[in-house]
């Protein structure tokens, strides 16, 4: 089973033996209805034998249907970094303003690289 079945698993209230606590927990440290509980655990973990962190989960998470969708970043390219990087440069702003520029150019129809003399795919 993998560590995604059991978190799944504990979300839908099955009763199973955790083969990944080390995971399952670090997957729980992700979602803010769970990360009290994850950190709590957390502490002890090294202490507590597996069928009791498994006890822990049950009783302190509430049960639902299903378990909830973990939103990760998108990766950022690598033209993206050395066009935010010269952007903010050129701008004088922060990275995240840079971002934040190029979002809105290219929401215009505009190809930000050639505005700060990049070839595209650069």
């Amino acid at each position: 089973m993998t560590p995604f079945e059991e978190v799944k698993a504990i979300y839908t209230g099955e009763k199973i033996e955790l083969q990944h606590a080390y995971l399952v927990n670090r997957i729980f440290s992700f979602l803010p209805q769970t990360f009290l509980v994850s950190s709590e655990v957390n502490k002890y973990i090294t202490h507590l034998p597996v069928w009791a962190i498994a006890s822990i989960y049950r009783n302190c998470i509430p049960t639902k249907k299903s378990s909830p969708f973990i939103p990760y970043q998108k990766a950022i390219k690598k033209t993206e970094s050395i066009l935010t990087e010269k952007i903010s440069t050129h701008l004088c702003c922060s990275d995240e303003h840079a971002r934040q520029t190029i979002d809105v150019l290219r929401r215009y129809g505009h190809k930000p690289e050639s505005f700060f003399g990049l070839k595209e795919g650069e």
